[in-house]
């Protein structure tokens, strides 16, 4: 299953690289995360429980998934250029087609939460920045990689 929501905003993918973090993805999920971050990958928990985060950039803007999630939820922001002009599209993916109408709407949930705050990190005077109080002392990228595959 995808859902996507397109955001009318004109930023480059370094800027989206740039804002949309770890370290954001409390203030960009609107509660639904608490704010941990460490480098590429944190453990914050979220609604679906205590699940290992991984961020990593791509040329187009930034990917997210949820390690040891078992429905593999990932979510991306990226720039985009088509016939409807330029854009943001964050998107969220999970690994089957077929899901009750309650896991549905929370990953609707997410989609509509992390809409709202990307165009806000986008359009924010300055990025984020990480609370050193807040990492995490001993994370790492998953799978050993800073590059989700």
């Amino acid at each position: 299953m995808q859902l996507s929501k397109r955001l009318e905003l004109d930023y480059s993918a370094e800027h989206i690289q740039e804002r949309v973090t770890l370290a954001a993805l409390s203030d960009q999920c609107q509660g639904l995360f608490e704010r941990i971050a460490c480098g590429a990958s944190g453990h914050p928990q979220c609604l679906w429980g205590n699940l290992q985060v991984g961020r990593a950039t791509d040329e187009g803007g930034v990917r997210f998934e949820l390690g040891g999630c078992p429905n593999h939820l990932a979510w991306s922001v990226t720039r985009v250029s088509d016939e409807a002009g330029d854009g943001i599209v964050v998107q969220c993916r999970v690994n089957q087609e077929q899901w009750d109408e309650a896991f549905i709407r929370s990953v609707q949930g997410l989609l509509d939460s992390l809409a709202g705050g990307v165009a806000a990190a986008l359009q924010a005077d300055a990025p984020v920045q990480a609370d050193p109080s807040m990492v995490l002392p001993a994370c790492g990228p998953l799978g050993g990689s800073s590059r989700l595959s």
